[in-house]
This record gives structure tokens, sequence and C-alpha cells, in this order.
């Protein structure tokens, strides 16, 4: 959506892949799931230069039963392009 020099965005996803993790400890298939979103707003500066800030949400489910392991995760971006 953009209004004026901003530009709103935003995504969504959603996935499921049932049975394609093999459990050899326990001889079962396991489902896998995740979840990811992400908002982010551009300011166009110029025609050829715009600011961008950027959050993603990444939910997903743990593939072992470590804290290492974990697959949920944010994290931002912040920063500038400009077209030559």
């Amino acid at each position: 959506y953009t209004f004026g020099n901003f530009m709103v965005k935003a995504a969504y996803g959603d996935t499921n892949v049932g049975s394609s993790w093999w459990d050899d400890e326990n001889d079962t298939s396991q489902d896998y799931n995740w979840t990811t979103w992400s908002f982010g707003l551009d300011y166009n500066m110029s025609k050829r230069t715009k600011a961008f800030l950027l959050y993603t949400d990444n939910n997903a489910d743990d593939l072992c039963d470590a804290d290492e392991c974990s697959t949920d995760w944010q994290g931002f971006q912040l920063g500038m392009m400009h077209t030559f």
C-alpha cells in the first residue's frame, strides 16, 4: 500500500510438510510445520533512492529437543537502496 513517499509491505506464509521427516529412534514419520510473517516500510527519498525497514518472524517445529536446534527466529533489516 502506497501513501505519499511511503510504501507499506506485508507477507505471510504457512506450510505443513506431512510425513517428510523420519524419526529412526521412535520408528515413526513426523509432520513439519512453519509459519513466517513479515512487515516492512519503504520510504522513497527520490526516484532512484529509498530507505527501508523490515521485520520478520519465523516459527517452525523443532527437529530435535536440544536448544541449539531451535528454528524460531525474529529479525530486523534496515537499509538504503540506490539504483544507478
